[in-house]
């Protein structure tokens, strides 16, 4: 890491999309939480590890080398953007627009700068994992295993340098013919996950001082590249190859994307903001949404074994469904067990609310009781990271048989929490038996006693006195 730091310092460097992502199926999704992570996030990330400044935060370089419509509006939602792409990603008539800026037609803000696509395809065949790239045209498709490790060397090599030869040839028949010469400016773009080994890499550095020592090549600083683009500027157009699709992120990866990452942000709206809590909310959910756009990153779908890469994330998306039910299920209500009995027909229930998370987080009781009890709502309590809190619920009964009630927690807005507990409910009180009762035994008092004041008044002795005058 030091060493890279030290590299990292003294050249152009630019963050590329988090983990390879699928941009395009990015745009598909049209995530805010997700796009954030992918697009906006990693320019700080290097800034930070690095200890650098990158040279451009305003460049995006797709690891597919090609963009739809969609995707290159995304990129270009909240402020201008220019991307590299393949020369194979805009409409052949277009191609010849070079590696300066170029407008892309029905997409406001972004423009585009274009790689050599053949060097770049011969590149990516270099290392142990050869791939071959979206962008390579299906004439140049060949299976990489049927040649040697060397012999795809030499394809780079030369695929490197001929650009500096013919450029030479082209600018002598224009001093002899006096026709137009061939641009002059090329940009090579290996892959974004390489597998060249130190030698193939050193053979590359090497070809590519050779043509600058000789003269036949010139180095460019990474910057120069985006001058403004003129007005006269032709804009192009992005066709989306179907080869692209397939090595893009599957259905299934994308549906889980899909699924989870609206849990994510409700779950995480949930969690308590603590100033002085070492790990914040969107801490602690940012893995599992950067595992999201792992599950869709396009590292290995182009290589020797995209099977292997595509049932990683699949795998990779299950886990993160499973660590997401995880997080839902570690905040429930405690079961008392048994039967709670009350002493009055408005005594209140005690419940425990456990919290094993590692942070905070304000729910709600939701009661599912039958007509014969009457829950209080108690409202949002917040529970502790990793403890509990005693929920204090006012209840009142109005029958003497033992009911049946359902409690669970859920989340403000209204998601269910771990699992519901059903708890049996009994009153000491006697309900409308009781009142009944105390009714009666309240009228025959009153008839009793105005019996006697009625005898009184008429000087009749009580005939209920008899015995007790005797004695």
């Amino acid at each position: 890491l030091e060493r890279l730091r030290a590299v990292a310092g003294s050249m152009c460097t630019v963050a590329v999309p988090f983990a390879q992502v699928d941009t395009a199926a990015l745009a598909e999704l049209d995530d805010a939480s997700l796009a954030g992570p992918a697009l906006a996030a990693p320019t700080g990330i290097v800034n930070t590890i690095l200890g650098i400044t990158t040279t451009r935060d305003d460049v995006v370089w797709p690891d597919a080398g090609v963009l739809t419509e969609k995707a290159g509006a995304l990129l270009a939602a909240d402020s201008p953007v220019t991307a590299l792409l393949a020369d194979t990603a805009v409409d052949a008539a277009d191609a010849a627009a070079g590696t300066g800026p170029a407008p892309v037609r029905g997409v406001d803000g972004l423009s585009t700068v274009l790689f050599d696509s053949a060097a770049a395809t011969a590149l990516a065949a270099l290392g142990d994992a050869p791939q071959t790239p979206s962008f390579t045209d299906e004439d140049a498709r060949y299976d990489l295993t049927e040649d040697s490790p060397d012999a795809r060397l030499q394809d780079a090599l030369g695929a490197l340098s001929w650009s500096a030869l013919r450029t030479r040839d082209d600018v002598t028949r224009t001093v002899s013919t006096g026709a137009p010469a061939a641009p002059d400016s090329v940009l090579f773009a290996p892959p974004q996950s390489w597998s060249a080994s130190g030698d193939d890499a050193a053979a590359v550095l090497s070809m590519v001082g050779t043509l600058i020592r000789s003269g036949l090549a010139t180095a460019r600083p990474f910057d120069t590249l985006f001058t403004p683009v003129p007005g006269d500027t032709p804009t192009v157009a992005l066709p989306y190859p179907e080869q692209a699709i397939v090595d893009g992120a599957s259905a299934e990866v994308m549906d889980t994307a899909r699924e989870q990452a609206p849990r994510l942000d409700a779950f995480e709206e949930a969690l308590v903001e603590d100033p002085q809590a070492q790990l914040t909310p969107q801490q602690f959910t940012a893995p599992l949404r950067e595992d999201l756009l792992r599950a869709m990153s396009l590292a290995g779908r182009r290589g020797p074994d995209p099977g292997a890469a595509a049932r990683d994330a699949v795998r990779r998306g299950d886990e993160v469904r499973d660590a997401v039910d995880g997080m839902f299920a570690g905040v429930t209500v405690l079961s008392p067990g048994g039967v709670y009995t009350l002493t009055s027909e408005q005594s209140p229930l005690l419940l425990v609310a456990r919290n094993d998370l590692p942070v905070g987080i304000t729910v709600r009781l939701h009661v599912d009781a039958p007509s014969a009890m009457k829950i209080t709502d108690i409202g949002p309590t917040q529970l502790p990271p990793r403890g509990s809190r005693t929920l204090t619920v006012p209840a009142q009964i109005s029958d003497s048989r033992k009911i049946g009630v359902e409690f669970a927690l859920t989340t403000e807005s209204g998601l269910p929490l771990g699992t519901p507990t059903n708890v049996t409910v009994r009153s000491n009180a006697y309900g409308q038996v009781l009142a009944i009762v105390t009714g009666c035994a309240g009228a025959l008092l009153l008839f009793l006693a105005g019996r006697r004041l009625l005898h009184r008044f008429r000087g009749e002795p009580d005939p209920a006195d008899e015995g007790y005058e005797k004695q």
